[in-house]
């Protein structure tokens, strides 16, 4: 397997992330750590529990994760989370249950690079 198909089936950049990371086993080794990371289910925790704060901290952190590694589309689901989760950042309130199309988009997009993971190169 290759991490060109890895890319293409999760819709990322590796052209992206190679100009961030420079080797292929550099970029496969922090893909795998990726998955390794518990914010996606911090994320959801956030959500069953209705704690909207928690929910923008892991939406933005997903953010730059999916930026550090150029998977474009959990970036793009991951910014239009975090921007509707802005105000509870700032103490207001969001309803979670408002928004539950834009993390869905997020889950969707999560969901594409774990279904995409056995393409990945192997160690």
């Amino acid at each position: 397997m290759s991490l060109e198909q890895f890319y293409a089936a999760c819709n990322g950049n590796l052209d992206d992330a190679l100009g961030r990371l420079m080797k292929e086993d550099r970029v496969a080794k922090f893909v795998r750590l990726f998955m390794q990371d518990p914010t996606h289910d911090q994320l959801a925790s956030a959500f069953d529990e209705g704690n909207a704060e928690d929910a923008f901290r892991a939406a933005h952190t997903m953010k730059g994760l999916a930026a550090n590694l150029s998977f474009t589309q959990l970036y793009d689901a991951s910014v239009a989370l975090t921007e509707v989760l802005r105000p509870a950042s700032k103490g207001e309130t969001v309803d979670l249950s408002s928004i539950q199309a834009q993390k869905q988009a997020l889950d969707d997009a999560y969901e594409l690079i774990v279904a995409a993971m056995p393409l990945l190169p192997a160690e």
